[in-house]
């Protein structure tokens, strides 16, 4: 097929596979790729509204945005050239046919995508803190604004927005090809109804992996550090009694992250709130890891008794399954149900060749820890237990609590039944 005055397009490219439109940014990566310069002031002469159409390619060819004295070499070029501009094709396909989708949906369909794009952002932002480089050594150059470490992690975190940071900005563009609720991403550039698109969504405002604030568009999944112009503070939806009664909270999507977090960075056990019916956290490490319920010692010593629930017994098979997920490297999630300050672990419960007091720290894994001349865990071990008279245990145990008891309920009931200043609560708020 002809290009235009004396050039042609080899087989398997041609003009037909080229998008209706091309922006400048197109081009250029199009001419670089090709290594040959790429003549702006001549796209500017030609495009119309930042865009140069298929119809002026079709009857000048592509030679015609490359500076005079470099056509002779246009032959090869010109294959490479359409036939990626026709990979884009496909992308900006899609960007556009994303765009009419969004823009005929109703209000609560908007609503579920914010949802939706929030819940993503939040496991992004995770991944990313878990791998920012962590600086433990101690920082004495405080100011009125924060430490110096603060101010250049709150400047590497603008880098890696801006696209400064290769690595950082290459973790989002990761993201943004992995997750499918963060695709396709829309721009200015890329879409002709990104207007339109802007205007329908809201801006999400989120925590970053850095510590910083960031903003993420629902529908066109953009992201930025700093506050766009039009975002809106959702103060007429917040909730107008806080139902976590300043717990920490979490959605369920991401507690394994929160737990990763809790344990070995903040080296805390974490105690997850459930309030949902459906004991939805108990499902959830029903297929993640190994649930031992003992909510029952948490029942009147009447309702004990009529129930035959002795706590010893119950104390016994809670160091049978704890035993069995050390060896198996599992999560242990441990159900207290509504067991409150009448179930008092530190005083009465714990025993060191059962269930020692240590197991609630740093999610379980201070009793993997050695103390001559085999590890803590040691005396919980039967006979029955050990594999060819060895104690076995692998470091990727970790234990979690679940409560059930109301987020007001929480600190006045545990604060003596459980050493507290060893555990971090995490409400669960989407558990509802």
């Amino acid at each position: 097929m002809s290009m235009g005055a004396g050039s042609s397009v080899p087989d398997g490219a041609t003009l037909k596979d080229v998008p209706l439109t091309i922006d400048k940014e197109t081009c250029e990566k199009l001419f670089l790729d090709q290594v040959v310069d790429f003549d702006e002031a001549k796209f500017d002469e030609l495009a119309v509204d930042g865009f140069i159409t298929r119809g002026v390619l079709e009857e000048l060819g592509f030679q015609v945005l490359i500076p005079e004295g470099e056509v002779a070499g246009l032959a090869a070029p010109t294959a490479g050239m359409a036939a990626a501009a026709a990979a884009s094709a496909a992308e900006h396909n899609e960007v556009e046919a994303y765009a009419t989708r969004v823009l005929v949906m109703s209000e609560e369909e908007l609503k579920a995508k914010a949802s939706e794009v929030m819940t993503a952002v939040e496991l992004r932002e995770k991944a990313l803190q878990r791998n920012l480089p962590s600086d433990k050594a101690a920082d004495y150059s405080k100011s009125f604004s924060g430490s110096a470490n603060d101010t250049k992690v709150e400047k590497d975190f603008g880098k890696m927005l801006a696209g400064d940071d290769e690595t950082d900005s290459a973790a989002h563009a990761q993201a943004h090809d992995t997750d499918p609720a963060l695709n396709p991403l829309v721009t200015d550039q890329n879409c002709s109804q990104y207007a339109e698109v802007r205007a329908a969504g809201k801006w999400l405002k989120v925590l970053g992996g850095a510590g910083c604030f960031l903003w993420c568009h629902s529908l066109t999944h953009e992201t930025v550090s700093m506050r766009p112009e039009d975002y809106v503070e959702e103060v007429a939806e917040k909730e107008e009694v806080d139902r976590s009664c300043g717990l920490y909270k979490c959605k369920l999507a991401v507690i394994m992250d929160e737990i990763a977090l809790c344990i070995d960075e903040e080296k805390k056990t974490p105690l997850i709130v459930d309030n949902s019916e459906e004991e939805k956290v108990r499902t959830f490490f029903d297929y993640k890891g190994r649930v031992e319920d003992i909510s029952g010692l948490g029942l009147s010593l009447g309702e004990q008794r009529k129930k035959k629930i002795k706590p010893k017994t119950e104390m016994e098979r809670l160091r049978q399954t704890t035993v069995n997920a050390i060896k198996a490297g599992a999560t242990l999630a441990v159900n207290l149900g509504e067991m409150g300050m009448d179930c008092n672990f530190q005083g009465a419960l714990c025993k060191t060749n059962v269930f020692p007091v240590q197991m609630f720290e740093e999610g379980g894994k201070k009793i993997l820890t050695p103390s001559f001349p085999a590890p803590r865990c040691a005396k919980m071990f039967r006979d029955e237990d050990k594999e060819s008279g060895e104690v076995l245990c692998k470091d990727t145990f970790q234990m979690v609590l679940i409560s059930n008891l109301m987020p007001s309920q929480v600190m006045s009931e545990l604060k003596d039944s459980l050493p507290m200043e060893h555990i971090k609560v995490i409400y669960i708020e989407d558990a509802l």
